[in-house]
């Protein structure tokens, strides 16, 4: 049995790396934010572009700081859970 403490290390462990059927609800999702962005952009003068763009990464940001909580409050969770099994509570 490999050790998975070792494959995270060695990084054949991803966890934000999770990719998703060309067929599924998030990729038409994608596909249709994609769609509406391109149309919008094509809309806006040159400053409405820059600050767009700036409330888009601040978005990007804001759900890539919200992934890691949930990542740490469910690894936290998960060793909760790991503890009461072997301590018996």
């Amino acid at each position: 049995m490999k050790s998975v403490l070792k494959e995270f290390y060695y990084g054949n462990i991803q966890p934000g790396s999770k990719g998703f059927k060309r067929d599924s609800e998030y990729a038409r999702t994608i596909a249709k934010l994609s769609k509406l962005v391109d149309e919008l952009l094509a809309e806006l003068g040159a400053q409405n572009k820059g600050k767009f763009m700036e409330i888009d990464d601040l978005k990007d940001n804001l759900a890539s700081l919200s992934c890691l909580d949930n990542f740490i409050d469910g690894y936290r969770l998960g060793v909760l859970m790991t503890v009461e099994v072997f301590i018996g509570q």
